[in-house]
């Protein structure tokens, strides 16, 4: 059985999912690892005994020629090694976000067009199973009215989280980005929206910020309303819908639809996590040979940073 090379590009200890995942494929072989930290080589060796480790992507891509690579970087260098694999029809499989900005997305995207290999950048939530079944439920609330969205991080992050030249942004395009992503994948763009961010840490070398608020109109008939911030050590996560026929809350571990009528009430407890999702990821990924196939491919994203982009333009109005 033929096996896809697969390379691991600065992935850490932390990248658990990742690795959850990578080792319950049996048609994926890890050949390399390329990090400058030793510290993250030396555990990932431990999972993939046999990988060749290189401190240079250049290097490891031109020596092994593998047929994947995962990335894992600092947002300002997604288009740049991204660019360098799929100018050699090497698939990407890489974290979020899609790119440093729109300028940078719109090179990606042309880039992942005219290559014969694929890219995809992670979303998660939309193969975890609350999520997942969260789509066909929201056509029972008839007309969607109102949304409300509250995510909240965890509040450390790195120095180059920090700083707007590495990172584009804070919780908007970070962490943010999973909810963005959803909120395209449910309804789409909105027609207008106003967005305004704050940064509330204590720390004067941080750049970026840690809450954010957004509203998003459409047809003037429907309102989202989003809450992302990194203020408080507790991780949180929650989307109301709210429509004419229902209303529907979604969670990680638990999908709730209150229909009006008594009939059609729907719980679900979900006891599916996120290592299940990635590896529903992988192996969209991993098995899908048609080039920008599987969920996640570089149109949506494309969409997501057009979002991105529609949310820090207004904040910088405000």
């Amino acid at each position: 059985m033929h096996k896809t090379k697969l390379l691991l590009i600065c992935l850490t200890k932390n990248s658990w999912e990742h690795i959850e995942a990578i080792k319950s494929l049996k048609n994926v072989d890890v050949v390399g690892l390329c990090d400058k930290n030793l510290n993250n080589i030396r555990e990932l060796k431990k999972y993939f005994k046999d990988a060749i480790v290189f401190s240079e992507y250049k290097t490891a891509i031109n020596t092994l020629q593998p047929d994947a690579i995962i990335l894992s970087l600092p947002h300002q260098l997604h288009l740049e090694v991204s660019k360098f694999a799929l100018d050699r029809n090497i698939s990407v499989l890489k974290e979020k976000p899609f790119a440093l900005n729109l300028k940078d997305a719109k090179k990606l995207a042309e880039v992942a067009k005219n290559s014969d290999s694929k890219l995809m950048t992670i979303s998660q939530r939309r193969f975890h199973k609350t999520y997942e079944k969260a789509g066909p439920l929201i056509a029972k609330l008839g007309k969607v009215i109102y949304v409300d969205i509250d995510f909240a991080f965890n509040k450390s992050t790195n120095d180059w989280r920090k700083s707007k030249k590495t990172s584009g942004g804070g919780v908007v395009i970070d962490c943010g980005y999973h909810f963005i992503d959803l909120i395209n994948h449910y309804f789409g763009l909105p027609d207008s929206l106003e967005c305004n961010i704050w940064n509330l840490t204590d720390d004067p070398t941080c750049e970026t910020e840690d809450y954010a608020e957004i509203e998003l109109i459409y047809n003037k008939s429907k309102i989202i309303q989003a809450k992302f911030h990194r203020v408080s050590f507790l991780k949180k996560e929650r989307i109301r819908i709210y429509g004419d026929k229902g209303n529907l809350t979604i969670m990680k571990s638990k999908l709730i639809l209150h229909s009006y009528n008594p009939e059609q009430k729907y719980t679900l407890i979900c006891k599916a996590d996120f290592v299940d999702a990635f590896k529903k990821l992988h192996k969209t990924f991993f098995s899908t040979k048609t080039k920008n196939l599987g969920i996640g491919n570089y149109k949506e994203s494309l969409l997501n940073s057009l979002l991105i982009e529609m949310c820090y333009t207004s904040a910088e109005k405000n």
